[in-house]
């Protein structure tokens, strides 16, 4: 799909990986339609992409509320007239906690978020993305739901949820005009700790990967690797080596890679 002058949702987009690919989207001369709870956060990415071909607008809202995403996208398309593309980006992940440490509200919050977040914007925009020549939704999932990880179990089982429910609707979609794209990425450089209201936001997610053979990607990396992905209308994306091989491992044993990810894990647990 050729992104310039699509209008194209992204949720997530104050910062990190959602930031990042409105900055890019708009050098193709898309049209952004930025998506995030952090209003100020969001002001600062439409300052970032003052200037270039496309132009980024804003709205502040709550994905985890079905009557918020329902109004925003009533909202979106009388000052746009359509949408072409979704992109669902925005995601939390939780304290580094064993599930019987856990508190339900934060857990459920993960869930709300990453699986409910993704479907209300999904059953809001389906009817009018049925109705463009040419549609596509693409969500982003995690490599935490290809093996599971002590301590982000919930955040992972989350983020299988959406891998299936990807999964689900190329099925479902396979004859029409809307395309799917899942977007699996492995350790990237942003900030989702901080985003995602937890304590210890001084620490980042490249932290956990520091001492590790894999190192995090670079933000502007990742999204224009996903992007080429959406061009490309690829069904799959693998986001970096560390993904890419725990894909491959978890499929040829999925006991032995659930015990590698668990030695890496035990020092955050402690």
């Amino acid at each position: 799909m050729h992104l310039g002058g699509k209008i194209i949702i992204v949720t997530g987009a104050a910062n990190g990986m959602g930031r990042e690919l409105t900055k890019q989207l708009v050098v193709e001369n898309a049209t952004v339609i930025a998506v995030d709870i952090n209003q100020a956060e969001l002001e600062k990415t439409v300052e970032l992409c003052q200037g270039k071909p496309g132009k980024v607008i804003p709205f502040n809202v709550d994905i985890a509320h079905e009557h918020s995403v329902n109004s925003f996208i009533e909202e979106a398309i009388a000052t746009t007239g359509h949408i072409d593309v979704l992109i669902n980006n925005a995601g939390i992940i939780q304290p580094f906690k064993k599930v019987a440490e856990s508190d339900l509200a934060t857990l459920r919050k993960v869930f709300d978020v990453n699986l409910f977040g993704s479907l209300h914007l999904i059953l809001a925009t389906l009817p009018h993305l049925i109705l463009r020549p040419k549609a596509q939704i693409v969500n982003v999932s995690s490599m935490g739901a290809l093996v599971p990880v002590p301590g982000q179990v919930i955040y992972g089982a989350s983020k299988a949820a959406v891998k299936l429910m990807t999964e689900g609707l190329m099925s479902e979609l396979s004859n029409t005009n809307i395309s799917v794209t899942q977007i699996i990425p492995g350790a990237v450089a942003t900030d989702i700790m901080r985003n995602s209201g937890l304590e210890n936001a001084e620490t980042n997610d490249t932290d956990q990967a520091e001492n590790s053979e894999f190192q995090p990607l670079p933000v502007e990396t990742a999204a224009s690797l996903i992007i080429k992905g959406i061009v490309a209308e690829q069904p799959r994306v693998l986001i970096g080596k560390d993904v890419k091989f725990l894909d491959m491992f978890s499929r040829i044993s999925p006991l032995r890679a659930a015990r590698f990810i668990n030695n890496k894990m035990q020092s955050l647990l402690k």
